[in-house]
Order: structure tokens, then C-alpha cells, then sequence
């Protein structure tokens, strides 16, 4: 139908901007996080666009959710408020026959919102989880960068470079920090090389002196020497654990019965369902009304959307715990919604002044005259 089209397009339009601002809202707040590990040493300051990126995949299906509720939720209010729902209301369309476009536009955004859960998400934190993984098991010397103090994966050493050459293995003016029980080492040196010794790393310093300070004691101790030799930690690089559930495909994860592993595939398959419910709960919940002002439709419908969220989060740490089981789960929960989104809907399509228990007495005696029919 004509309006269907109109609705339709409107919602397409509305939906790409909603979901372009919290695009850059969602890229700004994980860039600054991002940066944040890498400054720290936590992070290779050189995959932070990498890391960047699959972060936003995982954030994806969450965006494309409010994306949807948001759009449906300001299309109807906008109708509401220009007293277009008034006018179809009057030509005997319902709010009942807005559940059919509402819904063609929804389940393919829910669709995609489905796949990139399942497989994309999954694929995202893996590669994460690889990069921060092979730049912790990098040898501490490797870790470095010039000008920034770098804390060992051990933590036992802190190292410091004012300039390195990457080519011939060169350093400048180091500055290391050694904690041992009992005592604290301070390494300075004009300058060093990295060396590598039947397939072991070892950093040495030229023309240095070393401070030796024992824990609650004022003696110490300063050794000049004209070659240090400190031996880096080499340890293999190995793939991070994929085995988490966080980190484990989604084939795979259909055959775990482990709880930890059945909180993840509930986390996965809500999330397609979050936004189809969304957006039925935005019918009732766009009404508009002069005397409440123009905001408060969106004040209910963001409380609406945390509670949802918060929902799903409480029940996934539940069934991840094993205080309650995958299917009754998702039974309660997004059962719950629904039939909640159809009772809304049902008492807002009622005419004015018409209430719950007015409702709930035609449906009761419409059922018993059925019954009673021959």
C-alpha cells in the first residue's frame, strides 16, 4: 500500500542517520580506549586501527538494534504529532496494520544483526585476542618505544629508551629498573645493542653504572661497568586461547552443554530478537501527547531499551552460572517482551478513555460467546 511505502522510506532514511551518529559516537569512545591501552603498553601501538576495526564489529549488532527502535520509535511519533496517525486512525487503518511494514523492515537489519553475531563477532575477537596476545609475549626489549617508559611482561623490569635504531639494533640512553626480592636494581647507560646468542636475545649496555637498594635499608651500592649483559625474555609465540567462550565459533559453541558456554550462544541468539522486539514495543510506546512534552517519549523509550538490555545481561550471567537453562531463558525473557509489546499495542489501538479491565472484559466475553455458539 501506498503508505506502507511512505512509512518504509522514512524509516530508511531516519534509520542510516540514527545509525551514522552512533557510528561515530560508538568509533570515538573506542578509539579513545584504545589509544588509552596502547599509551599504556597493554597494546601495539601499530594495530590500533586493526583492533579499532574489530572492535566496531562486535559493537555492530548492538547498533544496528537501537539504530531500528530509535527510527521506528521517531517515524510514529513525528506521525502522531503532525496528526497523520489520526487521519489513517479515521480512514479505519489501525495500529495493528503498522505491525506488517514495521516488520518488513526489520528482519533483514535483524538478519544482519544475526550473521554478524553468529560468525562475525566471534571472528572480531579472535583477532584481538591474536594481536594482544603476540604483543605480550613479544621479548621486553621489542616493547619499547623512544621517549616511553615500558613495564616487562613479568613486571619485574621497566625500561626506558631515548631513541632507538630499528636497523642495526642500536640504543641511546637507557634507563632500566630491576626488582628482585629484597632489592631494587637501577641500570643506566649511554648506549646498547641487542644481540642474539644460539637463538636466545640479549641486550647489552656499554659504558653504564648500576644502583643496587636494599628494601628497608639506607646502604646501596654503585658499580660502573664498561658491558652489561641482560638476557630478554624469549619466550615462543603462541596463539591466545580461543577455547574462552567469548572467543569460540559459533558451530562450536552448538555443541558445548557446558553453562559458561550456553550463556555465550544466549547472548548471540538475543541479539537478533532484541531488535525485533524493539521495534514492536516502539507501537505503543510512540504516542504522543501535547501535554507530556516532546521528550518524553524518548525518555521512555531509552529506559526501555537499558532495562531490555539489562535484562538480557542479567539472564546470560544466569544461565552462564547455571542457575537457569538456555531455552527456559530465552522463554521468559523475550517472551515476556513480546506478549508485553502485543498487550500495549492492543490497549493503544482501544478508543480513548477505553481501559485495561474495560479490555480485558470484551476479550473475556467475546471468548465465552464464541464458546457458547453452536
Amino acid at each position: 500500500m501506498l503508505y506502507h511505502r511512505a512509512f518504509t522510506a522514512e524509516l530508511r532514511t531516519l534509520a542510516l542517520g540514527v545509525f551514522a551518529t552512533l557510528f561515530i559516537i560508538t568509533t570515538t569512545m573506542a578509539l579513545i580506549r584504545v589509544l588509552g591501552q596502547a599509551a599504556s603498553g597493554r597494546l601495539d601501538p601499530q594495530s590500533v586501527f586493526l583492533i579499532l576495526g574489530f572492535t566496531l564489529l562486535n559493537y555492530l549488532p548492538m547498533m544496528l538494534n537501537l539504530s531500528v527502535f530509535v527510527a521506528v520509535l521517531m517515524v510514529l511519533t513525528r506521525m502522531y504529532r503532525d496528526s497523520e496517525m489520526v487521519v489513517w486512525t479515521a480512514s479505519g487503518v489501525s495500529l495493528w496494520n503498522w505491525v506488517r511494514p514495521v516488520l518488513r523492515f526489520v528482519l533483514p537489519v535483524a538478519l544482519l544483526s544475526l550473521f554478524v553475531g553468529m560468525i562475525v563477532s566471534p571472528w572480531a575477537n579472535q583477532q584481538i585476542a591474536v594481536y594482544r596476545d603476540a604483543f605480550q609475549k613479544r621479548d621486553d626489549v621489542s616493547r619499547m618505544a623512544a621517549g616511553q617508559f615500558r613495564e616487562s611482561a613479568n613486571g619485574q623490569r621497566v625500561f626506558y629508551v631515548q631513541s632507538i635504531d630499528e636497523q642495526s639494533n642500536q640504543v641511546r640512553n637507557v634507563f632500566i629498573r630491576l626488582t628482585e626480592p629484597g632489592r631494587t636494581g637501577l641500570v643506566v647507560a649511554s648506549r646498547g645493542r641487542i644481540e642474539i646468542r644460539d637463538g636466545v636475545r640479549f641486550l647489552i649496555l656499554d659504558e653504564g653504572r648500576r644502583y643496587d637498594l636494599s628494601s628497608g635499608q639506607a646502604d646501596a651500592r654503585l658499580m660502573e661497568f664498561g658491558r652489561y649483559t641482560i638476557r630478554l625474555d624469549d619466550r615462543p609465540l603462541q596463539l591466545a586461547d580461543l577455547n574462552t567462550p567469548k572467543l569460540t565459533g559459533t558451530w562450536a559453541l552448538l555443541s558445548k552443554t557446558e553453562a559458561p558456554y550456553r550463556g555465550e550462544l544466549f547472548w548471540r541468539l538475543s541479539l537478533p530478537l532484541v531488535g525485533v522486539l524493539l521495534a514492536l514495543l516502539a507501537l505503543p510506546l510512540s504516542y504522543f501527547n501535547p501535554r507530556s512534552g516532546r521528550a518524553t517519549p524518548f525518555i521512555i523509550a531509552l529506559l526501555v531499551f537499558a532495562t531490555y538490555v539489562n535484562l538480557t545481561t542479567l539472564i546470560q550471567s544466569r544461565v552462564a552460572s547455571g542457575k537457569t537453562d538456555l531455552l527456559p531463558g530465552m522463554l521468559v525473557l523475550h517472551g515476556t517482551v513480546l506478549v508485553a509489546a502485543l498487550v500495549f499495542t492492543a490497549l493503544r489501538d482501544q478508543p480513548k478513555g477505553r481501559g485495561l479491565v474495560a479490555w480485558l472484559r470484551e476479550l473475556l466475553a467475546g471468548r465465552r460467546s464464541a464458546g457458547g455458539a453452536p
